[in-house]
């Protein structure tokens, strides 16, 4: 009778450890077509992404030549003699780098010149006037700058 148990329980440990042994397999595989279906979404995103890659070093190349005509029409006009205030011009960029102004100040500033009618007004005097910089930060300003 012993024994028969014995063999009993061996069966059922048996059947209980084939079982489990099953339910994990069919989860394995229920997991790795889950992964596949990832694996092609994936591809597909990656495809999707190459083209849009490939499109955008066009557009860069693109961009590269037609900076290269601009820059070849550029270089003479900038060979001959130089327009009036070319210096204000990186003087005003240096400003608003600096935070003593903002670009509205200094279009203000311009358009001041301008209407004023005279050619002698430089930008930093223009600024004092109009209240947008001190003088001393201007002056201190002038001395950093160098074009």
């Amino acid at each position: 009778m012993i024994i028969i148990f014995s063999l009993l329980m061996i069966l059922a440990f048996t059947l209980a450890t084939s079982l489990a042994c099953r339910r994990i397999i069919l989860w394995r595989e229920a997991e790795i077509h889950s992964l596949t279906g990832r694996e092609k979404d994936i591809e597909q995103q990656y495809r999707a992404l190459k083209l849009e890659l490939s499109t955008l070093k066009d557009d860069i190349l693109g961009l590269e030549t037609a900076l290269d005509k601009l820059q070849s029409t550029v270089r003479p006009q900038e060979q001959g003699s130089p327009e009036p205030g070319a210096a204000t011009v990186n003087f005003e960029e240096f400003l608003i780098s600096q935070g003593i102004v903002n670009q509205e100040q200094c279009e203000r500033a311009v358009r001041f010149i301008t209407a004023s009618g005279n050619g002698n007004l430089r930008m930093e005097d223009a600024l004092v006037l109009l209240g947008f910089a001190s003088y001393k930060d201007v002056k201190a300003a002038r001395k950093k700058f160098q074009p």
